[in-house]
């Protein structure tokens, strides 16, 4: 297909020509005088602010109010928290630094001085201009001081005392670069940090370092402005008890500037790599049944030190190893479609910033935000992502939807899921074994049983992989073969035991790695000669029996969401032919009962504990008869299903011409009172044989009897 002519309708952006400007159609955050914050929406007074304030505190009542107040109103409302503001005192011999703000609705503040704090906190009070002079100094030189300013970005640089900012027109300051000339530059450095908006307290600038935020439609709400002498560190201690900072004061230092962009392009199949987009830009297309093959991401214009990396789920591939700063994640040139991503910063900036991130799939349309590493797309699904929209937004805060659907076109005819951020299939285990006399057999999973164990065939080795890569991962194993010892782990599909040596496994253990197990747990059974399925072990404990007692013969395998009822899961996938039944014919003890009961008689059955209830019931579940073993069995794995304490015997029953006949029932344990269930003396005789106690009118009289085989997990 040849390049189309104009790919903007689907959100291809040129290159923009100065991300950093102030007000240009990339910036993510500029917003007009009284526009509500980033976010979207007004941000909730913190304690102590205006909640008559929208979220760059413009009253409500503005109307009724100049935009700077008058003489009266500087007097109230912004008085000196600390008597001795004004009193504070530079170390000795260096010159004292004196500076006062214009405060949203309060006007020009008293003076303050080294280091103590001007403007507000908890107020939500934009500061709109700064005067800054040095007094007590005989060295030559001057205080110089630029401001960046709501919608007009940087402002020429005043020195000594003059106005920076302004007044009366309702905007913000929000950043600050402040420096000495002359020999006070030689002898002192200048610090400084503000009080962001959203950020709280910002990290310590000096000498000429910007502080604040640009391009994020952010106010100063505070200053502090100390000199110390050249190779001096200002007293920090002293600066916080200034500051107003407390345990509910929010404070920011990983930067004192916070200032970064998010750049990003698509490889879209047909029309190859689209032009980068920014701060939310749309990347891919909407519409045109186009997958995304290929991504680059990186940071531009940053403040923070720190990156990005990603890593994308690609077709037929699964999760790729992460990229970093704007190196190729996916395939180009391989017709491989992504179908999911994962992004996150490193470095300081991700304490700064989180980042978020949504993408458009097939059949879901706009999936839910996703941010800091988080899963987006689909995987398992054979769906293709078709565009994305990455922003950041400042630590803790919200993304602009409302501007985010107005970049992606996002209205009421658009297709959205927004859940989830992800849609994805659950790991599940495949795994198959090599039998004795069998040799290897197919794969099976979903509970499926590995091996033979009503024919007492021991497992030899056996192999385990995942098969869905929708999460990043592996699943690792190792086995204890009698006379050896325990191997080495083997991992996602390797074989794990031996064959053609003839040797038994004795145990085995199971784990999983990287973001499955975050998510997911792994449970395994094993199947024991002359001791039957062993409780469920999890997440790398043994089972089995690493002595010897017992070899294994067959095997099952489960991974469960992490926060999963296990209790009932497991019990049900303890038997899933008795969990079908109870399904079918209700979950009661009675009605299990009652199945068993139901049974038509078959003596070909030829009992032998080797077997164990689960081999029995399977044929009465399977085949709708069997002998007084298979009922009792049947009866005995519904009820354990259900979770009751329960037991299968095996003993003996007087015979009316004399001797005695083999003959199999449960015990039920209720209160520590055992009753008898017979449903073989109800099929065949018509007596009532449930929950009686030993003795009892009706039922055989037992003899020589023993439980079985150890009760099943």
């Amino acid at each position: 297909m040849t390049e189309p002519e104009d790919l903007s309708g689907e959100g291809s952006v040129t290159e923009p020509e100065d991300l950093s400007g102030e007000g240009s159609v990339t910036e993510p955050f500029q917003a007009s005088p009284g526009d509500a914050s980033f976010d979207g929406n007004a941000e909730e007074p913190s304690a102590g602010e205006d909640e008559d304030a929208d979220a760059d505190g413009n009253r409500k009542d503005a109307g009724k109010q100049s935009a700077e107040s008058g003489p009266e109103a500087e007097k109230t409302d912004v008085k000196d928290k600390s008597e001795n503001a004004e009193q504070t005192e530079a170390a000795e011999g260096v010159p004292d630094i004196v500076y006062s703000t214009h405060v949203q609705t309060y006007g020009w503040q008293d003076d303050r001085r080294n280091g103590a704090m001007s403007g507000t906190v908890g107020k939500a009070k934009r500061l709109e201009g700064i005067r800054i002079r040095l007094e007590n100094t005989e060295v030559p030189g001057s205080v110089s001081y630029s401001v960046h300013i709501q919608s007009y970005g940087w402002q020429d640089a005043r020195v000594d005392g003059a106005e920076a900012g302004t007044t009366g027109q309702a905007k913000r300051l929000e950043a600050i670069r402040i420096s000495l000339t002359g020999e006070l530059a030689e002898k002192y450095d200048i610090y400084y940090r503000v009080q962001a908006q959203t950020y709280g307290w910002l990290g310590w600038s000096k000498n000429g370092e910007a502080a604040g935020t640009a391009g994020q439609s952010k106010r100063l709400e505070a200053i502090q402005i100390v000199l110390v002498q050249k190779t001096a560190e200002p007293d920090y201690s002293a600066l916080n008890g200034m500051a107003e900072i407390s345990s509910g004061t929010k404070v920011t230092e990983a930067a004192s500037y916070v200032n970064a962009d998010i750049q990003y392009r698509t490889h879209v199949q047909s029309f190859g790599w689209q032009n980068y987009v920014a701060n939310g830009g749309l990347s891919g297309t909407v519409g045109k049944a186009k997958r995304l093959e290929g991504i680059e991401i990186r940071l531009a214009n940053s403040s923070v030190s720190g990156g990005v990396r990603y890593m994308t789920h690609v077709q037929s591939y699964g999760w790729q190893d992460w990229q970093e700063d704007g190196a190729v994640s996916g395939t180009v040139g391989q017709s491989k479609r992504l179908e999911a991503i994962r992004i996150s910063l490193t470095g300081e900036i991700a304490g700064v910033f989180d980042i978020y991130y949504r993408v458009q799939a097939q059949t879901y349309g706009w999936l839910g935000w996703t941010k800091n590493g988080g899963y987006a797309g689909t995987a398992g699904q054979s769906k293709r992502l078709e565009a994305i929209q990455i922003v950041l937004v400042p630590k803790g805060g919200r993304p602009d939807t409302a501007r985010l659907d107005a970049l992606a076109g996002v209205n009421s005819s658009v297709k959205q899921t927004p859940g989830t951020g992800y849609v994805a299939k659950d790991p599940e285990p495949l795994y198959r074994a090599h039998v004795q006399s069998y040799g290897w057999e197919d794969w099976t999973g979903k509970n499926g049983i590995a091996g033979h164990p009503a024919e007492g065939k021991r497992l030899e080795a056996y192999s385990v992989r995942l098969d869905s890569s929708a999460w990043s991962g592996s699943i690792s194993y190792r086995s204890n073969l009698k006379g050896s010892g325990w191997q080495d782990w083997k991992r996602d599909g390797g074989v794990s035991g031996t064959t053609g040596q003839n040797q038994e496994l004795l145990a085995v253990e199971m784990k999983l790695s990287g973001e499955v197990e975050e998510k997911f747990d792994l449970y395994y059974s094993v199947y024991l000669h002359r001791t039957g399925w062993t409780e469920w072990s999890a997440n790398g404990k043994t089972a089995g029996n690493p002595e010897g007692a017992g070899r294994i013969e067959g095997m099952r395998i489960l991974i469960l969401k992490k926060g999963t009822d296990t209790k009932t899961y497991l019990l049900r996938s303890s038997d899933p032919a008795a969990a079908e039944t109870l399904d079918r014919i209700g979950w009661s003890l009675e009605n299990a009962y009652a199945f068993a009961s139901s049974l038509s008689y078959s003596g070909k059955t030829v009992y032998t504990e080797d077997w164990g209830s689960y081999v029995l019931a399977q044929q009465g579940f399977r085949n709708g008869t069997g002998n007084c073993y298979v009922m009792a069995a049947t009866f005995y794995e519904m009820a354990r299903v259900m979770d009751y304490e329960v037991y299968q015997i095996a003993g003996f029953i007087p015979l009316m011409s004399g001797g005695e006949t083999a003959h199999s029932w449960c015990e039920i344990v209720v209160d520590g009172n055992v009753y008898v269930c017979d449903p073989n003396l109800t099929q065949s005789r018509g007596n009532d044989a449930y929950m009686k106690p030993y003795g009892s009118a009706g039922i055989w009289v037992y003899q020589n009897y023993h439980r079985m085989l150890k009760e099943n997990p």
